[in-house]
């Protein structure tokens, strides 16, 4: 290794962190699976298709994540 990678790797090791969220939706009428009549796999069967449309619960799920994740990362941040 160079000599300014490897003293990267002494200045930042473990100071990184992964932030992520995850969410899910209820069942409804309009997300569903249904095989492609188009499609097919190497065998020749119809392949599984997912329709799924994001409605506005969906939308204020991922901003109320999204708003959550920023104000953890301003507190949690060593730097302030």
């Amino acid at each position: 290794m160079g000599q300014g990678l490897e003293g990267g790797h002494r200045k930042w090791y473990q100071t990184a962190m992964n932030i992520g969220a995850s969410g899910s939706v209820m069942a409804n009428r309009y997300n569903y699976y249904d095989l492609d009549r188009t499609y097919r796999n190497a065998f020749g069967l119809p392949l599984m298709r997912m329709t799924f449309d994001y409605k506005a619960n969906e939308h204020k799920m991922g901003e109320h994540a999204a708003k959550t994740i920023k104000r953890h990362r301003q507190v949690d941040d060593p730097r302030t």
